[in-house]
């Protein structure tokens, strides 16, 4: 129906490619000004003949997490706020939000306190840079658009304690957390300590399933082959990834193309995070969660990635 609908309201118009800015809104959540990816890439459309606005899709790389897991409500957290903000500066256009790599980032560091309320404060944020990157857009009738896509066969699995072994660490982790909250210790430390905790019980549950040998079984029929998805729309090229990729390697495709931007979630799963060789040798949330190995998993997706542009670069 969706697509029946496109095409009965087919129109001319022209797209739109700007950067706005999240640095107000979130960064690392593991380490006070650690390591971000404040860029956030905005595209817009709007009708060719009148200039009026038809959508907007943006990507964040900033976990939506201002409400935490003991919320009770139904929410969008910061970017379901930064959508109502825009739809109703622009006439309830839709509006898309993505999240690009976000593994280690969040607002943990810049939330004043997780409510509803700072959710909206957050997302009022980002819609006004948002909005602001849109007011700067030059915009292109004639944009190239070309897709490609690779598949990886394999990814290594994880290595897993014994079950006994991960629900000593379970209950370790459990009692750190508890000490911490008991002691009033600092709240952001405090809160990564609690994660730490979660990793830990996630980490016990997937001993469990390696030890009955279900773990693989399932992985290889809901997880594999991984595909990744190139989408080129004139000079700026979006490459999907699935999982919860740590963003230092979105920042290290980057480097090699400027103006490539990473898209998560996306295309199935990888039942976890995947993350940096450091994170893995901390074992901390994150790393404890993971089905496959880091770094060699999140590396397969970026060494694919960059031949999937060079690839496509030839054509």
């Amino acid at each position: 129906m969706g697509m029946e609908c496109a095409l009965w309201n087919a129109m001319g118009a022209e797209i739109g490619l700007a950067l706005a800015d999240s640095s107000e809104v979130g960064g690392n959540r593991r380490i006070a000004n650690g390591i971000a990816a404040p860029e956030v890439p905005v595209l817009a459309a709007r009708q060719l003949e009148t200039g009026k606005l038809l959508a907007i899709l943006f990507i964040v790389s900033i976990h939506p997490t201002v409400l935490h897991e003991d919320s009770t409500l139904v929410s969008g957290d910061f970017p379901g706020h930064a959508r109502r903000f825009l739809q109703q500066k622009h006439n309830g256009i839709p509006i898309v939000t993505l999240t690009g790599a976000a593994g280690n980032q969040s607002p943990r560091y810049f939330a004043r306190s997780n409510t509803v309320a700072e959710a909206s404060r957050l997302g009022q944020l980002l819609g006004d840079s948002v909005a602001a990157a849109i007011e700067t857009m030059s915009f292109l009738a004639d944009a190239k658009l070309a897709v490609a896509k690779d598949e990886i066969a394999e990814l290594p699995f994880n290595e897993f304690p014994t079950v006994a072994a991960a629900k000593e660490r379970e209950d370790n982790y459990l009692a750190r957390f508890q000490k911490m909250r008991d002691d009033g210790n600092d709240a952001h430390a405090t809160r990564t300590a609690e994660t730490d905790w979660f990793g830990a019980t996630r980490l016990r549950q997937l001993a469990e399933l390696k030890a009955s040998g279900a773990l693989e079984q399932g992985s290889r029929l809901s997880c594999l082959p991984v595909e990744i998805q190139l989408f080129q729309l004139g000079d700026w090229m979006f490459l999907a990834w699935p999982g919860e990729v740590f963003v230092e390697y979105a920042l290290e495709l980057k480097k090699q193309f400027p103006n490539s931007h990473v898209i998560t979630y996306a295309n199935g799963h990888t039942q976890g995070y995947l993350v940096t060789a450091e994170a893995a040798k901390e074992g901390g949330y994150e790393a404890s969660a993971a089905t496959f190995k880091s770094p060699d998993s999140p590396r397969a997706l970026l060494d694919a990635s960059l031949q999937l542009i060079r690839d496509s670069a030839k054509l």
